[in-house]
């Protein structure tokens, strides 16, 4: 909106027709006390209200126009002109520059912040008073996974309650599911008061991994330990075993035979024993050597059906009944390490064999199937006698057993496995399947 120049400034016209009213005014009063109503006095008169008119005219003009100027600000109109000789126009200028500037600077913080968010591994949500969310980050989204902006609704769990409950800045270690994976959440929830609402800021960090990495690096120390002694005491144990064993196979007097067969026998129980120790330290060291993943496309319908095959032997001997079940007929493509993903299912299967040993109906189950989380599980589930409540916890517990024979190792061993693929291996409720309860359930799980 431009403005032609004029050759005066409002504030002359107004003083202008100020004069002349005033002139009009003093030429009506002594036209009317000399003459009385004439002609002139009509004129004098005409001319009167013909300048009051130009007063209010001149007075309506000039605040327009400075509603002009001002709307103009508001919304950073940069075609908003006065006329050159108005005294305006300069410190117009100047301010309105000034808001251009300030307005840049905040866009610029504005998508510097945006982009921070973005790169945050930590999850960050802006809730409102009303407890919705206004704003989050990516990172959010991966930590917590689809849920309504609501915070107040069920899907929050116990998130939700913490957010409801918190009146002054909290800090709170929840554990939390997203789909099929269980993670263990960081939260901390601050408050900001604006001029319309009090915004509450909420942070969100998933400490899953570095308890399990503590946990794995205290697991790794101990069998390392136990590795270093054990080892020191194999060696000088197989070596005098050996040594006499072959004394009692020589020409030296031995006072009655059946002297001679016990202590034979005794020594062969010792060398048996130090082979199986040795054995059993091979099998602990494989947690703390555990190479990282070579990651590459797997077919996990390949890769099942291959373990299939390898245990056909094992399940006709056996009398087991295999039955796999894949939620569709399209292939199951993962990124990971068949190599060490085999071996989970592997284990898994030996462990599910060996728990139906006692059983009468024997029954093994292979499920593939994907979820609303765009995760893919591999269920193995076993007819056995199944796996005591008071023991479940610690199932994944290196050097836990309750086989008389076992190690302790391979679901701990499992586990890192999965964990290393940023996935995991878990050990379903029985609460939560379909029909009978009994049997072992564990769930291979890909994120």
């Amino acid at each position: 909106m431009a403005y032609r120049p004029n050759a005066f400034s409002g504030e002359l016209k107004l003083a202008s027709w100020l004069l002349l009213c005033g002139m009009a005014v003093v030429g009506l009063v002594l036209s009317i006390q000399q003459h009385g109503i004439s002609p002139l006095s009509i004129i004098a008169g005409i001319v009167v209200v013909s300048a009051i008119a130009g007063i209010f005219t001149t007075y309506r003009r000039s605040n327009h126009r400075l509603t002009q100027a001002l709307r103009a600000l508001a919304n950073l109109d940069a075609s908003m002109r006065f006329p050159r000789d108005a005294p305006l126009q300069r410190e117009f200028d100047r301010v309105r520059e000034r808001i251009l500037r300030s307005q840049s600077e905040a866009r610029t913080q504005s998508r510097f912040l945006k982009s921070m968010l973005v790169h945050l591994d930590a999850g960050i949500l802006v809730l409102n008073g009303a407890g919705c969310v206004v704003h989050k980050n990516p990172a959010a989204d991966r930590l917590l996974g689809p849920l309504p902006d609501d915070t107040s609704d069920a899907s929050w769990r116990s998130l939700g309650d913490l957010l409801g409950r918190a009146t002054s800045p909290a800090r709170a270690i929840i554990p939390w599911k997203k789909g099929e994976h269980e993670d263990t959440l960081s939260v901390y929830v601050s408050f900001f008061r604006d001029d319309t609402d009090r915004t509450r800021i909420v942070s969100i960090q998933s400490i899953r991994q570095a308890l399990e990495a503590k946990e794995q690096s205290a697991y790794k120390q101990l069998t390392r330990v136990l590795t270093h002694e054990v080892a020191n005491s194999i060696m000088p144990l197989v070596s005098l075993a050996n040594t006499a064993s072959n004394l009692i196979d020589s020409d030296h007097d031995i006072a009655k035979a059946q002297a001679h067969d016990d202590l034979k026998e005794a020594l062969q129980v010792i060398s048996n024993r130090a082979e199986h120790l040795g054995q059993f330290v091979a099998r602990f060291a494989e947690i703390s050597r555990l190479p990282p993943p070579s990651l590459q496309r797997v077919d996990l319908r390949s890769l099942v059906s291959n373990v299939v095959v390898l245990f056909d032997d094992t399940f006709r001997k056996q009398g087991i009944k295999v039955r796999i079940d894949i939620q569709s007929e399209s292939e199951f493509w993962v990124m990971a390490d068949p190599v060490q993903i085999e071996q989970v299912v592997v284990n898994l299967v030996v462990n599910a064999v060996e728990a139906m040993k006692t059983t009468p109906d024997r029954t093994l189950l292979i499920g593939i199937s994907g979820n609303a989380y765009d995760q893919t599980t591999v269920d193995i589930r076993d007819s056995g006698p199944g796996i005591e409540p008071h023991v479940r916890h610690q199932v994944f517990v290196p050097f836990f057993t309750t086989k008389p024979k076992g190690s302790g190792i391979g679901l701990s061993l499992a586990r890192q496995i999965m964990v290393g693929h940023g996935g995991d291996l878990l050990l379903v409720s029985p609460d939560g399947d379909a029909g009978s309860s009994r049997g072992a359930h564990f769930r291979v799980l890909f994120s």
